[in-house]
C-alpha cells in the first residue's frame, strides 16, 4: 500500500511538471513594417539565446515557436537598426516598427544589377564612405580612394589637375591589355580612358562630381564581379548618386576654396647661379688643363655670371582652389527629385595648368501606380584642362627646373622673352604664349522602371536604358614667338566623340518560403554598343597670334580620322539562397559575346560560386556579448577583360593611305586570327569577418587570382608579310592578404568625446607563370618565369671608389667582384616596382561638435627608377650647355678628395665615367608614408539652427599632401609614381589647403 502512495505521488509531481512544461510553450506571430508603414519582406526574427526564427513573408508577417513562457526577438534587416522585442505566452503577438539606420546602410552591396545583403554575401566587397570623397580637394574623385580600401591601389604620378588615374585591384591583372577596373555608374559600365589624341592625362571620371555621389562599392572577387562576365576581371568600381526622397524640400550648398603649393618643394630647388660656378669651376679645374681663374673665364664666356634665375620660382606658381555646389531634393510619395548643380576651379602649381568643372545632375523616380516605378537619372559635365607637356620634351617647364642653367635669363633688356637657349623653348614664354586646352562634355542619361507581375509575389520586370556620349576636344595653338611653335606657329584641333549605349531587361523574383528559406533570383539580356569617331587636323603659318583657330593658318599639313565601334551582349543569371540568416550560397552565370573577339571564339562563359555562414547566429553565439559578428565566406569563379583591346585585333587587316606615285595604295597590317578570345581570371577569395563588442570590426580576405590566355602579339616569319600576329598565350597570378580594421576606441551617447579608427593592410604578390616565348630582356625590365611581371635589370651601381672618385659597378648579380668600367659589368634582376606591401589608416576625434580627421597612407618595398636622372646627375659629362645643370645631390654629394663615401662621383666637365648610365644609381627604394589628409571641422548645435531654420550647418579646414616620409633619402622628389613606378618629370604632387561651408536648409 505504501509502495503504491509513493507511486502515485511521483506519478503526480509528473504530470505536474509536464503540463508546466507544455504550457511554457507557444507561438508568438506579428508583423514588421518601416517608418512608413511599408510591410518589410524577408527581415529575420530570431529567438535570442537559440537557433529559432524565421524570416517576414510578403506581407510583413512572421511565425515563429518558443519553446519557453517568454523570451526576446531579434529583428535585424539591411538598412534599419537592430532592435531586440519581448514576447511572452500571455502577450504572443507584437506588432513591430523598425527604424532605417544610415550606419547600417552601409551593409548593402550594390552590384549595378541589384542590391544584397551582406550579411547574406559571399563575396568581397568594399563600401567607401563618401565622407571621405566628397570634401576632398581634388579633381578626380579616384584620389580619394587611396589607402581607403584594402587591395586598391592609386597610383597617382601626375599633380595636373584633373589627370588620369591608374587604379588597380588585386594586382597587375593583365599585360597588353588593361589592368583597370570597370566603373558602373548608376548602372552603366562607362568608358574611363584618355579621351582625344594630343592631351595624356584628361579623364572622363574628373566630370563627376563627388558632392552627387551617394555610394561607391569596390567588388573584387568572382561573387561580386562575375555578373558582369567578359569585364569583371580586374574588379569593379560601382558609383550610385543621389536621389530624393519624400519629404520636405532639402536645400544643401557647399562652398570650398583654398590655395596649393608644391609639395616637398625643399627637395626641388635647382642650383642657384653661384653654386653652378663653384660647382663647374671645380669640374673644369678637374680636367687638369684649366686653372680655376681659367675655368670662371671660360664659364664667362658662355653666360653673364651675376644672372641668378631660379627657375623653380619662375616656373611654378602658388594654385588657387574653388569649389561651389547646391543640390535640391525632397518630393512626395509618388514623385521624387535631386537636382544638383555645382562649379570647380583647380589651378596647378605649375604655370600653364588648370581645370575647371562645370556638373549638373537630375535624378527623378515616380511611382505610376502601386505596380510601376519609373526613374529618370540625367546628368551633364563639362570639364576644361589647360595642360603642360610631359617627360623629355623641350616644351616640359617640369624639365627646365632641373635642366637650365641658373646663369640664362628669362627675358632680354627689351622686355622681349630671350629664347636663344634650349632650343627656343624659354619654359615661361611657352606657358604664357601656348594654348593646349582639352575639353570634355560628358553626357549620361538612365531611363529604369519597376514593375511588379500582378498574381505573383515577389516577381518584377525590370527594363533599363541608357546612353552615355563623351565629346573630347583638344585645342593646341603654338605662335610662331614660342619654340613649340617657331618659324611659322601651329595649330592642332582634335574632335573625339565616344558614344555609348545600354539596354537591358531583367526579370527579378523574391520569395521566402516555410519560414526559414529565402531565395532571390535575378534573369536578364543586356546589349552594349560603343562608337568613336576621331577628327585631327594641323595647320601652319598664322598670321596672328591671337587668332588661333585652323582656317586661319595659311598652310594646312594634316588631317586624318577614324571611325571605330565594338559590341557586346551578355546574357546572366544571378541567384542567392539564404536559410534563416545562418547559412547562404551566391551563383552566377553569364554567357557574353564580343564582336572585338575571333569568329571561332566570339562567345564565352562565366560563372561564380560562393557560400558563407554565419556562425554569430548559431546558438552557441547568439546571445554573446563579446562576439556580435562571425561570418566565414569563400567564392571561386571566372570572369574575363577584353578592355584595352582594338576593337578589330581578330580581324585580318589592310591599311590604305600607302600611296604610290599618286595613286592610292593598300598594305597589309594585320593577320586574321579568329581564336582570338578573352583574357581569362579566376579568382578565388576566402573571407573571414568579425565583430567584438559592437565597437570593433575585422575583415580579412586572402585570395588568388590566376589570369590566362593573355593577350600578346605572338612573333611570326615576315614572309607572312608582318612580324607579329594577336594571339591568346601566357599566364599571370596574383596572391595576397587584405585586412580590414575598423574601432569605435572611446564613444559617448551624449555628444563627447569620441575616437574611431579605421586600418588596412594589403600585401600582393604578383608571378608570371607562363609566356609565349620564354624569358626576355624589356629595357630595364627582366621578364621571367617564377618572377613578377615588374622586375628591374639593371647593372648594379657600387658607389663611388674613394681613392680616385670613380664610379664603379658589380661585375654580375653575385656581387663578388667590382669594375670601374660600365661596360664590363651586365645588369641583373634589381626587385620589383610592385610594393611589400601598401594601405592606410584613418582616425577621427569628436568633442561636442569638433572633430579632427587625420589619414595616413603608407606603401612599402617597391623600387621606382627615375628615367631622366641620367641627364641631371651627368657629373659634368655633358658640359656647359643652356640644359647642363645637374641636380642639388650632385652638388651636395660629389667626391672631393681622397677617402670620401659617396654614391656620388668626382665631378669633371666635358668627361664621361660612365656614372650617368643606366643602372641601380637611379633606382630608388619608393617607401613611404603619406599625412595624406588633415580635416578640422565644427558643426554647429542642432537646437541653436533650429532658431535661425538651418538643418545643418559645418565648417572645416582641410589639408592634403601636409607631410610625406621617405625611406630613400636620396630620391629628391615624391616618390609616388604612376603604376609603370618610372619618374618621367610629371607635374608635382601639390600640397593643398582648404576652407568650406556645409549647409542645409
Amino acid at each position: 500500500m505504501m509502495k503504491q502512495l509513493h507511486f502515485s505521488y511521483i506519478l503526480i509531481l509528473f504530470l505536474l511538471m509536464t503540463g508546466q512544461t507544455l504550457s511554457a510553450q507557444f507561438t508568438a506571430q506579428g508583423t514588421i513594417v518601416d517608418e512608413e508603414g511599408i510591410t518589410i519582406i524577408g527581415a529575420s526574427v530570431l529567438v535570442k539565446g537559440s537557433s529559432s526564427g524565421t524570416v517576414t513573408d510578403f506581407d510583413g508577417n512572421f511565425v515563429v515557436n518558443i519553446p519557453t513562457n517568454k523570451a526576446t526577438l531579434i529583428i535585424s534587416y539591411t538598412g534599419y537598426s537592430t532592435q531586440q522585442v519581448p514576447v511572452s505566452a500571455a502577450k504572443p503577438t507584437v506588432n513591430i516598427i523598425i527604424t532605417s539606420s544610415s550606419q547600417l546602410l552601409q551593409e548593402v552591396v550594390v552590384t549595378g544589377y541589384g542590391e544584397t545583403d551582406l550579411n547574406t554575401f559571399s563575396g568581397a566587397a568594399t563600401k567607401v564612405s563618401t565622407d571621405i570623397v566628397a570634401p576632398a580637394a581634388r579633381s578626380n574623385f579616384a584620389e580619394s580612394l587611396e589607402g581607403n580600401v584594402a587591395g586598391l591601389q592609386v597610383s597617382q604620378g601626375s599633380g595636373q589637375p584633373g589627370a588620369f588615374q591608374d587604379v588597380q585591384i588585386r594586382g597587375l591583372g593583365s599585360i597588353n591589355a588593361s589592368s583597370n577596373p570597370l566603373y558602373v555608374i548608376d548602372g552603366i559600365p562607362i568608358f574611363t580612358g584618355n579621351v582625344g589624341d594630343v592631351s595624356t592625362t584628361s579623364s572622363p571620371l574628373a566630370g563627376i562630381n563627388p558632392q552627387d555621389i551617394e555610394d561607391i562599392q569596390v567588388l573584387k572577387d568572382a561573387s561580386a564581379t562575375s555578373i558582369y562576365g567578359s569585364r569583371g576581371a580586374n574588379g569593379v568600381i560601382v558609383i550610385t548618386t543621389k536621389r530624393g526622397k519624400a519629404g520636405k524640400a532639402k536645400i544643401s550648398a557647399n562652398v570650398q576654396t583654398g590655395y596649393s603649393d608644391v609639395s616637398l618643394d625643399d627637395k626641388l630647388k635647382p642650383l642657384t647661379g653661384n653654386e653652378y660656378v663653384e660647382l663647374f669651376t671645380e669640374g673644369l679645374v678637374n680636367r687638369s688643363d684649366f686653372t680655376e681663374a681659367e675655368a670662371i673665364a671660360r664659364i664667362e664666356q658662355s653666360y653673364d655670371l651675376e644672372q641668378n634665375t631660379d627657375w623653380f620660382e619662375e616656373v611654378t606658381q602658388r594654385g588657387r582652389f574653388t569649389n561651389a555646389n547646391l543640390s535640391a531634393s525632397g518630393g512626395s510619395d509618388d514623385l521624387r527629385y535631386f537636382l544638383s548643380a555645382g562649379y570647380q576651379d583647380n589651378e596647378g602649381t605649375i604655370l600653364g595648368s588648370e581645370f575647371q568643372r562645370y556638373s549638373s545632375r537630375l535624378n527623378l523616380g515616380t511611382d505610376l501606380s502601386d505596380l510601376i516605378t519609373i526613374n529618370l537619372n540625367a546628368s551633364a559635365s563639362l570639364t576644361e584642362q589647360k595642360t603642360v607637356p610631359t617627360g623629355g620634351t623641350f616644351a616640359n617647364p617640369v624639365r627646365a627646373v632641373f635642366r637650365l642653367v641658373p646663369l640664362l635669363p628669362i627675358r632680354n633688356e627689351d622686355g622681349s622673352f630671350d629664347q636663344s637657349y634650349n632650343l627656343g623653348y624659354n619654359p615661361v614664354a611657352e606657358a604664357e604664349l601656348n594654348k593646349r586646352q582639352s575639353n570634355i562634355l560628358n553626357l549620361l542619361g538612365t531611363l529604369s522602371a519597376t514593375v511588379k507581375i500582378p498574381f505573383v509575389d515577389g516577381l518584377t520586370f525590370e527594363p533599363f536604358l541608357s546612353y552615355n556620349s563623351v565629346q573630347g576636344t583638344d585645342e593646341v595653338f603654338l605662335p610662331p614667338t614660342s619654340g613649340a611653335g617657331n618659324p611659322l606657329g601651329q595649330g592642332i584641333a582634335d574632335n573625339d566623340t565616344q558614344n555609348n549605349w545600354l539596354v537591358r531587361n531583367s526579370l527579378k523574383y523574391k520569395t521566402r518560403f516555410n519560414d526559414a528559406h529565402g531565395v532571390d533570383i535575378i534573369l536578364g539580356m543586356e546589349a552594349q554598343e560603343f562608337t568613336r569617331i576621331n577628327i585631327e587636323a594641323t595647320a601652319e603659318n598664322f598670321a596672328f597670334a591671337n587668332l588661333t583657330t585652323l582656317n586661319n593658318g595659311a598652310d594646312p599639313t594634316f588631317i586624318g580620322g577614324e571611325r571605330t565601334a565594338n559590341s557586346l551582349v551578355g546574357y546572366f543569371f544571378n541567384g542567392n539562397y539564404n536559410y534563416k540568416g545562418l547559412v547562404y550560397a551566391n551563383g552566377t552565370y553569364r554567357r557574353d559575346g564580343s564582336s572585338r573577339f575571333g569568329s571561332d571564339n566570339r562567345y564565352a562563359n562565366f560563372f561564380s560560386f560562393g557560400v558563407g555562414i554565419n556562425l554569430d547566429r548559431f546558438d552557441f553565439l547568439a546571445s554573446s556579448n563579446v562576439i556580435t559578428q562571425l561570418r566565414l565566406r569563400t567564392s571561386y569563379g571566372q570572369n574575363g577583360n577584353q578592355a584595352g583591346i582594338d576593337d578589330f585585333a581578330s580581324r585580318g587587316l589592310y591599311n590604305t593611305g600607302n600611296d604610290y606615285q599618286g595613286n592610292p595604295g593598300t598594305l597589309l597590317t594585320q593577320l586574321e586570327n579568329p581564336t582570338l578570345s578573352w583574357e581569362v581570371n579566376k579568382p578565388f577569395n576566402i573571407g573571414l569577418d568579425v565583430g567584438l563588442f559592437d565597437r570593433i570590426n575585422m575583415v580579412v580576405d586572402v585570395y588568388s587570382r590566376r589570369t590566362s590566355s593573355l593577350l600578346f602579339e605572338q612573333p611570326i616569319s615576315r614572309t607572312n608579310g608582318v612580324e607579329d600576329i594577336n594571339a591568346n598565350i601566357g599566364e599571370l597570378e596574383n596572391r595576397g592578404v587584405e585586412f580590414t580594421l575598423n574601432t569605435q576606441n572611446i564613444t559617448s551617447n551624449t555628444n563627447g568625446f569620441t575616437w574611431s579608427t579605421s586600418f588596412n593592410f594589403t600585401t600582393n604578390v604578383n608571378e608570371v607563370i607562363a609566356l609565349p616565348d620564354g624569358d626576355f630582356a624589356d629595357g630595364q625590365r627582366f621578364r621571367r618565369v617564377g618572377q613578377p611581371w615588374n622586375t628591374w635589370f639593371l647593372n648594379g651601381y657600387d658607389n663611388v671608389n674613394p681613392e680616385n672618385g670613380r664610379p664603379q659597378w658589380f661585375v654580375d648579380g653575385d656581387k663578388t667582384e667590382i669594375t670601374e668600367t660600365y661596360n664590363d659589368s651586365e645588369p641583373y634582376e634589381q626587385g620589383t616596382s610592385d610594393p611589400d606591401f601598401f594601405g592606410g589608416m584613418r582616425n577621427t576625434i569628436g568633442f561636442r561638435g569638433f572633430s579632427l580627421t587625420a589619414q595616413l597612407n603608407y606603401r612599402w618595398g617597391q623600387k621606382i627608377y627615375h628615367r631622366w636622372h641620367s641627364f641631371t646627375h651627368t657629373d659634368g659629362s655633358r658640359g656647359l650647355g643652356s640644359t647642363g645643370n645637374v641636380a642639388r645631390s650632385v652638388y651636395d654629394r660629389r667626391w672631393q678628395n681622397p677617402g670620401d663615401i659617396t654614391d656620388t662621383p668626382e665631378f669633371v666637365v666635358s668627361r664621361n665615367f660612365g656614372g650617368r648610365n643606366a643602372s641601380t644609381r637611379f633606382l630608388y627604394d619608393g617607401s613611404y608614408v603619406s599625412l595624406r589628409d588633415v580635416i578640422l571641422d565644427y558643426t554647429f548645435a542642432s537646437d541653436l539652427l533650429r532658431k535661425v531654420k538651418f538643418g545643418s550647418v559645418r565648417i572645416f579646414a582641410q589639408a592634403s599632401n601636409l607631410y610625406i616620409y621617405t625611406k630613400d633619402d636620396r630620391l629628391e622628389r615624391d616618390p609616388r609614381t604612376d603604376v609603370s613606378g618610372i619618374i618621367d618629370q610629371e607635374i608635382p604632387i601639390p600640397q593643398t589647403i582648404t576652407f568650406g561651408l556645409d549647409a542645409t536648409f
